[in-house]
């Protein structure tokens, strides 16, 4: 009986060690947008085919979606990471922020496991998906204006947005979250 015991001790021991070197490795990873791929409301690709020319059928769609108060955005974007370590990082799914203009709106998860070797850079490429809705209950119609025209610059690159995100290790059968959200660069 002592002898089980010692070695589901001595298990549990050496999985919580791989895990906690698999965050370690992971926090020293760097994250970038590399880049913005599209951008959709109520399924109208707004970015970066109908920046300026929305017709009138898009316009009734969104504003449909408006009065039934669904709106769902959804972002496609690549996010690159760098491993500087000399082991790989590894992580389960992530969950991720968005901040507009410095206010915190919107949060999230995404189930993507991403394998990164040591020394290596990665683009992921992953979908944000939002209910717009509930952004436009945290703004005013002028700030909801500024954001729109300022919110991605002449390259593409999201200018008032910010995405952060917390990455998950796998232990066992269990997933362990990061301590902290890392925030999303736009370089490394």
């Amino acid at each position: 009986m002592k002898k089980v015991l010692l070695f589901s001790s001595l298990c549990m021991f050496l999985l919580m060690s791989c895990g906690i070197r698999k965050m370690k490795n992971f926090s020293e990873c760097q994250f970038k947008l590399d880049q913005l791929n599209w951008l959709s409301v109520a399924q109208i690709k707004i970015y970066p085919n109908k920046k300026n020319n929305l017709t009138f059928i898009d316009f009734l769609t969104i504003g449909n979606a408006l009065t039934q108060k669904k709106m769902p955005l959804v972002i496609d974007l690549n996010i690159g990471v760098q491993n500087p370590n000399s082991k790989s990082a590894k992580m389960s799914r992530f969950d991720w922020k968005l901040q507009i203009a410095e206010k915190e709106t919107l949060q999230g998860s995404v189930n993507t496991e991403l394998e990164i070797g040591p020394n290596e850079n990665k683009s992921l490429q992953t979908e944000l998906e939002i209910e717009a809705y509930d952004i436009l209950s945290k703004y005013s119609m002028d700030e909801l204006q500024d954001l729109v025209n300022h919110a991605i610059d002449k390259n593409g690159n999201p200018d008032k947005i910010k995405i952060f995100i917390r990455p998950y290790v796998k232990i066992g059968k269990k997933e362990i979250p990061y301590l902290a959200y890392f925030p999303i660069n736009t370089q490394f």
